[in-house]
């Protein structure tokens, strides 16, 4: 029926919105997460990991190396 549809198509349109805002909530805390790490080590690098791969040998093969 034609009132069953209209239902149907609000429903969408109400989850869609809310789907819509918990992605954009997602991306920002995200972001805010990565801002953050990187102004606690602006190299963007996981603490403990040495500044040069070179410097630690398991993260790196000979082929790496210049």
């Amino acid at each position: 029926s034609m009132p069953g549809l209209v239902d149907q198509a609000a429903a969408l349109g109400t989850g869609w919105r809310a789907f819509s805002q918990e992605m954009r909530d997602g991306m920002d805390a995200a972001e805010s997460r990565l801002a953050d790490s990187l102004a606690a080590d602006p190299r963007g690098l996981p603490p403990g990991l040495p500044a040069a791969p070179h410097d630690h040998p398991e993260l790196t093969t000979e082929r790496d190396l210049p």
